[in-house]
């Protein structure tokens, strides 16, 4: 059990026994899942996977305490990372690395290049790509709570752009409220009685920009973009943040009803739909699959199979049986299943 009174409590956090306990709490959670995390480990071991398996070891977001999950700083946004390679050396990257490289990667392990409609890099493995340098981030909806900010950073500076300034950072969300230091926080709030490292949870709105050093300023609690010293690069951030904004068509900035009628329903008002698998295939008689929508899944069956199987690969064909497939990208309606005669190809 990690000792409430030896934790460190950031700035931007009432340093009182419920936050402290808190915290502790964190910590002891984080040891809990170190050991289930080598029990895992283990069973690799006695399988005989061990030195066969790549590890990728992290976490889906920042702490999960107020300012921490669903907040586009570092304290929300910053998570572990650890990839265990065979025969691999111990080595740390400072390389920026987001969610969307993961894939990438995991394909690179396994010697496929990443498709050209992935938006990530592969940051490790044969098949490993320089990276961009940047990292972005968007925060929409939180729980019924509706925001829209977005950020990017080159691993020490971090600009961000609040889009609803008037929205606290703090959100009154259900989740929040059940965690017994989001009292203490509303507490102080009511006091008036906070330090200056705590404008960000005490301020009922958001600048419309912001920017943080987090080689000096690792909390981020000094909003550096009035600094003449860093308007070049306030500059050069918010043009990237912009320009990635353009190219992957951000539709967060719309409302969500508009976006849903205007930009991802046809005008029949209904979803989009998968379109169907196309079957080819080899001279040495293998088949494979593919589908004219960009990002579709497809799993496939021999007839009177129950089960789907994903493809992933080409596969032997059966002559004289026949094959059914379906199609599928999220977000949109599934195909209908298509059937082919293996025998007739």
């Amino acid at each position: 059990m990690v000792d409430p009174l030896k934790v460190t409590v950031p700035p931007y956090w009432p340093d009182t026994p419920v936050v402290r306990a808190d915290i502790a709490r964190t910590y002891d959670n984080i040891v809990a899942m170190d050991a289930k995390v080598g029990e895992l480990v283990e069973e690799l071991k006695d399988a005989g996977l061990l030195e066969t398996t790549v590890i990728f070891f992290f976490s889906d977001h920042g702490v999960g305490l107020p300012r921490g999950k669903r907040c586009i700083y570092d304290s929300g946004t910053k998570v572990p990372l650890v990839v265990c390679v065979p025969e691999g050396s111990a080595l740390v990257s400072h390389r920026p690395v987001s969610f969307v490289d993961f894939a990438p990667s995991v394909l690179s392990f396994a010697g496929i290049e990443a498709q050209p409609w992935m938006a990530g890099r592969a940051f490790a493995g044969p098949l490993k790509k320089p990276g961009t340098g940047l990292v972005f981030f968007h925060a929409d909806r939180m729980d019924a709570e509706l925001d829209r900010t977005r950020a990017v950073t080159d691993g020490r500076y971090r600009y961000v752009r609040n889009y609803m300034p008037e929205k606290p950072r703090i959100y009154p969300v259900a989740y929040a409220e059940f965690i017994p230091m989001t009292a203490e926080i509303h507490a102080l709030r009511a006091s008036g009685e906070s330090n200056s490292a705590q404008w960000q949870i005490m301020d009922a709105g958001k600048p419309a920009e912001e920017l943080y050093d987090t080689s000096t300023d690792p909390h981020e609690v000094e909003n550096l973009i009035a600094n003449p010293e860093m308007t070049e690069v306030a500059s050069r951030l918010r043009i990237a943040l912009e320009k990635w904004m353009e190219e992957t068509g951000d539709l967060g900035l719309l409302g969500e009803n508009e976006m849903l009628k205007e930009r991802l329903l046809p005008p029949t008002g209904g979803p989009v739909l998968t379109a169907v698998p196309c079957l080819g295939s080899d001279r040495s008689g293998n088949a494979w699959f593919t589908s004219n929508t960009p990002g579709a899944s497809i799993g496939w069956r021999w007839k009177g199979e129950s089960g789907w199987r994903p493809f992933s690969a080409p596969f032997p064909m059966r002559k004289g049986g026949t094959l059914q497939a379906i199609a599928h990208r999220i977000g949109f309606s599934p195909s209908s299943v298509v059937e082919f005669r293996v025998d007739t190809l």
